[in-house]
């Protein structure tokens, strides 16, 4: 059944592409005005019903159609971007992405001139044209502000911007055969450099900017105790979701890196589970110790990661996880087992004892705290634990391995391997691990219980919800706007327990609606690192889309 909804799934979506493909050559050939339902279903082949069906009206589907442009144009800029090593290469990925042939011809720049039109007079394109264009200006900014100073980045993002748009039109409205796309893209180039050259140059770089972008080393998986190499040297880049700057290079673990952390982790166990529950208590307590006391430069490095307000991190993300491991660090000591009295004749006896090794599969919203959540319970009962990080927030995994060294933590007992699904599942099928605890998507866990149970392994999952907030007549009205609020806006809304759908009786509904919208209202959206903002950015550019 499920296989089944799945392919019905594909099937209207590639139904919904064929109509707005059909669009698009509608609105090349004949114009905005005489692009009409009739004449998009005549394109597609089917029925101008069929059409109102998938969209509603004519000007659902252009605004979807505009949607599909906006996007295909931002994916381009972002492949681009995440190729860029220098500021002045993500300035110029702005504008060959923009420039580039497949949306600079005639056809695709005939049509967004025909949105153009229109934006003045329907919102909803409007709203779309407004994204697209803060995102070319903000891409600018970004790169430009480690080249010129802050003022200076604004006004020549926006002069750039202007460039890139006014070659678009002319090339539109030019009979002189098919736009020329290397040539524009020199035009904007040279524009761009004439701009930087006559800017002043920034007179100082803070350190920490420094650090990020001149090209330090990779960051290494933490095997056995230190940093290891990778064999083949794959890597890939992080970035500051608030900005877009990358912030480090990751090198990808391979299967002979997996091998030598199982390895690891495998004599790294022997010793840790020979130690008494007291001693694991003991180093565990001085995990969580040395978390708290560096607990404002982690929940730094936290927001510059993920994207959430200090005012969370700082608070929450690295205490909590602290938290964890002191609770279970008073656990370990408790851990024994059973004498069963069964007569003159008989006993029970049940002995615990450890799994082994143990993978750990995290997750992007909270990284630190579930790197301790469930390293704690794992390490108190003398396990080991080969731990992936979310490829998108791989950073504080790193400083909780270094932090757990520091602590007494045996050679081996906590590593940490980076990289992509690929990684993940040479852990979730290696024969040498004995038990995986993932925190992701529905789909992701599926995968990981199908690969251990070739190997008979144990598995925790902990998947993502949708959960309803009910509110009834006789709720407390601010009570429940708050919790509202804090259900869809916490952590950017990227939590699997949040409140993501509210429901209200109607007849507090209007009370409700203006206390949300006042509250709302008030809101700082904004820089993470700032201590007012409330919401700060969203985890990656395909979420923010």
């Amino acid at each position: 059944m499920a296989e089944a909804a799945h392919a019905r799934f594909e099937a209207e979506d590639a139904r919904r592409q064929q109509l707005i493909d059909a669009t698009i050559a509608c609105l090349a050939d004949i114009g905005f005005v005489a692009t009409t339902l009739v004449q998009i279903a005549r394109r597609a082949n089917v029925s101008p019903g069929l059409v109102a069906h998938y969209f509603g009206d004519k000007n659902g589907l252009l605004e979807a159609t505009l949607r599909h442009l906006a996007r295909r144009l931002a994916s381009g800029t972002a492949s681009r971007l995440a190729a860029a090593r220098t500021p002045r290469e993500r300035v110029q990925a702005v504008i060959e992405a923009n420039l580039a042939p497949a949306e600079f011809d005639r056809r695709t720049s005939s049509v967004w001139l025909a949105f153009w039109g229109q934006v003045i007079h329907e919102k909803r394109f409007a709203r779309v044209q407004n994204v697209y264009q803060r995102r070319m200006i903000s891409d600018l900014v970004h790169a430009l502000k480690k080249l010129v100073p802050a003022s200076d980045a604004q006004r020549i993002a926006v002069s750039i911007a202007a460039v890139i748009d006014g070659l678009w039109l002319r090339a539109t409205l030019s009979s002189d055969g098919e736009p020329d796309s290397a040539a524009a893209r020199a035009i904007a180039t040279a524009f761009a450099d004439s701009q930087l050259a006559a800017a002043p140059a920034l007179s100082a770089v803070p350190p920490e900017t420094k650090a990020m972008t001149g090209a330090p080393a990779p960051i290494r998986n933490q095997i056995g105790g230190g940093p290891v190499g990778t064999r083949d040297k794959t890597t890939f880049t992080t970035e500051n979701p608030a900005t877009g700057e990358i912030l480090a290079e990751i090198e990808i673990a391979g299967a002979a890196e997996i091998e030598r952390a199982v390895a690891a982790a495998t004599a790294g166990q022997k010793v840790w589970g020979a130690m008494t529950g007291t001693e694991r208590g003991r180093i565990l307590r001085r995990v969580a110790d040395i978390l708290r006391a560096r607990n404002d430069e982690l929940a730094h490095l936290e927001t510059l990661d993920t994207g959430k307000p200090i005012q969370e991190t700082s608070v929450v993300d690295i205490l909590s996880g602290a938290d964890c491991l002191e609770y279970f660090a008073g656990v370990a000591p408790t851990i024994t087992g059973d004498h069963l009295d069964l007569g003159p004749e008989a006993f029970g006896y049940t002995r615990r004892e450890p799994l082994g090794v143990v993978a750990g599969i995290g997750a992007w919203n909270y990284p630190l705290q579930i790197a301790c959540w469930k390293a704690a319970p794992a390490l108190a009962c003398g396990n080991a634990m080969i731990f992936k990080p979310a490829e998108l927030t791989p950073l504080t995994a790193v400083k909780l391995a270094e932090i757990m060294a520091e602590a007494g933590v045996p050679d081996g007992v906590f590593n940490v391997v980076q990289g992509f699904a690929d990684t993940g599942r040479l852990l979730t099928r290696h024969p040498g691990i004995a038990k995986v605890s993932l925190t992701g998507e529905a789909g992701t866990g599926k995968k990981v219980m199908a690969d251990a149970a070739g190997t008979l392994k144990q598995v925790t999952l902990e998947l993502g919800g949708k959960s309803p907030l009910i509110i009834f007549e006789d709720a407390n009205i601010e009570d429940a706007v708050s919790a509202a609020m804090l259900g869809n806006f916490y952590s950017g809304g990227e939590i699997c327990s949040n409140g993501t759908r509210v429901f209200v009786h109607a007849s507090i509904r209007k009370a409700f609606l203006e206390q949300l919208a006042a509250r709302t209202q008030k809101m700082i959206v904004g820089d993470p690192q700032d201590p007012k903002t409330h919401v700060g950015a969203l985890i990656s550019r395909a979420h923010m889309e």
